[in-house]
């Protein structure tokens, strides 16, 4: 009964550990991926109307 205990705990306690570095892994390099390569936006240029000058 103890090893069993004891292998739920190593396996809580790696899968704890592991969910953390994977949130934490997201918040800081998903939010800097985001930064550096998200689409630049372009602004259209400015356009004459027919009729108008």
């Amino acid at each position: 009964m103890t090893a069993a205990l004891t292998l739920i705990t190593l396996a809580g306690t790696l899968l704890f550990s592991v969910s953390c570095a994977a949130l934490l892994e997201e918040l800081i390099f998903g939010g800097l991926f985001r930064l550096f390569f998200a689409p630049r936006r372009q602004h259209p240029e400015p356009t004459t109307q027919p009729g108008r000058r």
